[in-house]
């Protein structure tokens, strides 16, 4: 019995003492947190804008294949802008490029718009 009020002295010597400190504003309070303060780990990194790119023509001979983006002529490997052409293929008419580590599919649209006649 003696040990039991010991321990409940103790603990609660611990909590009016706990209370004290809450009461002082020793501790921070999580409520004064702002949530917009991130540190450097946690801010979000926006990728970077991908170019309008325009896939026009693909042609090939004896092996070699090209691409016409953008006005420009390239072959796989080539770059424009920050992309670089990795595949390029004749059926159906496509090319595949990385922008900054972003896959992107360009592919010719053979269906004329309305605005185009």
């Amino acid at each position: 019995m003696k040990k039991t009020k010991i321990r409940f002295t103790v603990a609660l010597t611990i909590l009016t003492l706990l209370n004290a400190y809450a009461n002082a504003e020793i501790f921070y309070p999580l409520s004064k947190l702002k949530a917009t303060e991130k540190t450097n780990l946690q801010e979000e990194k926006t990728p970077p804008p991908i170019p309008q790119l325009k896939l026009s023509a693909v042609a090939s001979s004896n092996g070699r294949k090209i691409a016409l983006i953008n006005g420009k002529y390239l072959k796989e490997g080539e770059k424009i802008y920050n992309c670089v052409v990795t595949k390029i293929r004749e059926n159906p008419p496509s090319a595949t490029l990385y922008c900054e580590g972003i896959k992107v599919e360009l592919k010719i649209d053979l269906i004329k718009s309305e605005e185009a006649e």
